[in-house]
């Protein structure tokens, strides 16, 4: 059996009756015996008459009546279950708690009554199992033997638990004392439960605050502390013995400042009042703080209601330069560190300020001269490179006068002032272009640098960013125009051409729709025969709103915009188709702009116009200029390629300006080299233009390549060219361009006087 230990006081164990009868004998009145409680306290039972059932005085009883009496009435005060046994394993006494337990009846708690029935009564009513019978004798006769108690615990049956401790007598019989302590044990389950949960919460908040990235630190009332973690720890290299519960705050912020782990605009008295200000005024505090080491930590510290407070700490230094460098790429541009354009443009704006009070200030647009060429050709490494060249030598020129920006690709700004005057502006792009003009080495490569500007001042121009940034671009489309590399100073003039500009762009978008683009042809004469052998096509545009706009107007503006793809499809389709109706022998030449190369478009057009038309592809000429092979030369090459492929002609158009050049000459066979109507109109008054077109001529022939001379208007004109040697010839000495009515009438043999006698006059 199992149970709290129990056992009768020594002075009662031997023989209980006998110490029940000599105080019967002695006429105590109070008959108590003492026994051992489950708390260890020596407690006593004494009879109370009053519990006499049938209430009588013991006095009147036998002695030995009486002592039995006393002795149950004395037990039974006990509240644990015990019963008395002899050696020869009989009852001698037991209480009603221990019949209650065992729910025995009245015979098994006579005296005498087998121990060994007591048993099998337990059993039958499943209180004690059958199977224990022989444990509980063989434990017994052994606790007999040997002469020592034997206490335990068992579980009953019906689930209870039960206390029990065997103690053996000198007489060889034994003393059972049982107590039911389910409710003690399952409390006190409950309460090992509750430890365990306890220390398992407090491993777990031990582990969760010490796997914390951040340091945490808890200080009581007293500025000590209460705990900390490892991150905390290790954040300030705080020795073993300072993260011991109660250590000073004092002590660990001293020790702190000693590694520079403090803020970098504090002494330590200082660095410490402030803590303690915070602490005192029960005010809470967030945020980085800057430390003497220049690492960055953020920084918490939160009151506690009892006094005390709770702070955090996290090491954020790489997330602090990270956050500084995202600042720093959000308003510098990422190449050359100049500031962005968003940079720019604030700058811009918090000058206005300046400006209303009077200062003189210069805004400068600045993009390179054909640096598209140099990426394309020398590859973006180089680009780059040179961007990173330029912007150095604008900082060494501006730097100290006010900013420089890099607005994007190869353009360029800069916000100067204040100034003394607008002279002072001048001289300063000009120190800039001169600076620029230098050539650029980039590894073993000399690249030009060289720009075009526009300036605009402030407030002679504006007083707004907008409009001094419009006025600097329109100077600066200008400066591009007029002469690459040079500078533009704005002018209202500027102003108005620009508006024009965007007027022109808005009618290109309805212009073809609106039928008001028309195509004109002028003849090119074949000088062996006298007849016309070509005619060119040449687009005109009557707009609405502008009337008669120039092709060298309008053409610009639709490559610039892109428009000149839509116009290049219609006056390459509307030509193949009014060409079908001349003559066999004369074919039509259509100019066909860089911008019209881009892609893969080109020849899928040229092959639809022809379907469309039923033209003879050898009758439909394609007029290019040299630019085109400035920009993706592969590329270009191919596609004049798969145009040859298809049967049309080929004409290199403008020869002698601009990047003339014997290499795509030997690169591409031209049907026909024109002769740009620039060096035709000298011939007859300078003898180098004479030299030139023998130059050309002789070239050509020796490729096999026929020459055309363009813009002939004098008849001395004719004559030089014809007497050096040129193939073809067109002017307004002929024709001009004629609408395709009147050309169809030249072409049927219904020439104008004036074309027949020139030529008659020339071949006499």
């Amino acid at each position: 059996m199992m149970g709290t230990p129990m056992q009768l006081a020594p002075d009662n164990q031997n023989n209980p009756l006998e110490s029940l009868e000599r105080a019967a004998t002695a006429g105590a009145p109070t008959l108590a015996i003492a026994y051992l409680s489950a708390s260890g306290r020596v407690d006593y039972a004494a009879p109370d008459p009053l519990d006499d059932p049938i209430g009588r005085d013991p006095s009147n009883r036998g002695r030995q009546d009486q002592q039995n009496y006393l002795l149950r009435m004395a037990i039974n005060q006990i509240p644990q279950a015990v019963a008395m046994f002899s050696a020869d394993e009989k009852l001698i006494v037991c209480n009603d708690a221990f019949r209650g337990l065992y729910a025995l009846p009245a015979r098994l708690c006579a005296e005498s009554a087998s121990f060994w029935e007591i048993l099998g009564q337990g059993a039958a009513f499943g209180l004690v199992p059958v199977d224990s019978r022989g444990t509980d004798f063989a434990r017994i006769r052994e606790i007999v033997r040997a002469g020592r108690a034997w206490r335990g615990m068992m579980r009953i049956s019906d689930g209870r638990i039960i206390s029990t401790i065997h103690e053996p007598l000198d007489n060889g019989g034994w003393i059972s004392m049982q107590e039911d302590v389910t409710e003690q044990h399952l409390r006190e389950k409950a309460e090992m439960a509750q430890l365990r949960e306890a220390e398992a919460e407090s491993m777990r908040f031990s582990a969760a605050i010490n796997n914390m990235n951040q340091g945490l630190a808890m200080f009581d009332a007293a500025r000590k502390l209460v705990v900390c973690n490892q991150s905390f720890a290790r954040l300030y290299n705080l020795p073993p013995q300072m993260m011991r519960p109660g250590t000073p705050f004092a002590d660990i912020f001293r020790h702190r400042y000693h590694l520079g782990l403090t803020g970098r605009d504090e002494d330590f008295q200082t660095g410490y009042a402030n803590i303690g200000e915070l602490i005192d005024n029960r005010r809470g505090a967030n945020g980085p703080v800057t430390m003497r080491t220049g690492q960055v930590f953020m920084v918490s510290h939160q009151p506690l209601s009892d006094g005390g407070w709770l702070s955090t700490h996290e090491d954020v230094t790489e997330q602090h330069r990270n956050a500084e460098i995202i600042r720093y790429l959000a308003r510098h541009d990422s190449l050359t560190g100049l500031a962005n354009r968003s940079t720019f443009l604030e700058a811009m704006t918090d000058a206005e300020a300046r400006i209303d009070d009077g200062d003189i200030l210069a805004v400068i647009c600045l993009d390179l001269d054909r640096f598209k060429q140099v990426n394309d050709s020398l590859g973006h490494a180089i680009g780059d490179a040179v961007l990173t060249g330029v912007s150095g030598r604008l900082l060494s020129v501006l730097e100290g006068h006010g900013l420089v920006a890099r607005l994007g690709g190869d353009e360029f700004a800069a916000l100067v002032g204040p100034l003394e005057s607008p002279a002072e502006a001048m001289e300063i792009v000009e120190m800039l272009m001169e600076r620029l003009a230098e050539p650029l080495t980039v590894g073993n490569s000399t690249v030009s640098c060289a720009a075009s500007c526009g300036i605009a001042l402030a407030p002679q121009h504006g007083h707004d960013a907008h409009t001094l940034m419009r006025c600097a671009d329109l100077a600066l489309y200008r400066a591009k125009a007029d002469t690459p590399g040079s500078f533009s100073l704005f002018e209202t003039r500027m102003d108005v051409a620009q508006r024009r500009r965007q007027a022109i762009e808005a009618g290109l978008r309805t212009a073809i729709g609106n039928t008001s683009v028309s195509l004109m042809y002028q003849p090119i004469i074949a000088l062996e025969s006298g007849r016309v052998c070509c005619c060119e096509a040449l687009m005109r545009w009557r707009s609405p709103e502008l009337g008669m706009v120039s092709p060298a107007e309008f053409i610009s503006v639709a490559e610039e915009t892109g428009q000149i793809r839509d116009l290049g499809v219609w006056a390459l389709e509307t030509a193949c188709m009014e060409a079908t109706g001349w003559p066999c022998h004369v074919r039509v030449a259509v100019n066909v702009s860089p911008v019209q190369f881009h892609g893969h478009g080109l020849v899928g057009e040229v092959r639809r116009a022809l379907a469309l038309s039923g033209l003879e592809p050898s009758r439909l000429e394609l007029e290019i200029t040299e630019s085109l092979f400035l920009a993706d030369d592969a590329h270009n090459l191919e596609v004049l390629h798969q145009l040859r492929e298809l049967g049309v002609r080929v004409a290199l158009d403008d020869f002698g300006t601009g990047y003339s050049s014997l290499a795509y000459m030997l690169r591409f066979p031209f049907d026909k080299v024109k002769i740009d109507r620039a060096i035709v109109s000298t011939i007859a008054e300078k003898p180098e233009t004479v030299a030139m077109v023998t130059a050309i001529v002789e070239l050509c022939r020796g490729f096999n390549m026929p020459t055309v001379a363009e813009g002939i208007e004098t008849e001395e004109q004719l004559e030089q060219v014809r007497a050096h040697g040129c193939d073809e010839v067109q002017g307004y000495i002929f024709s001009p361009p004629l609408p395709q009515s009147a050309i169809g009438e030249l072409l049927r043999g219904k020439q104008m006087p004036a074309m027949t006698a020139v030529l008659q006059r020339h071949r006499a």
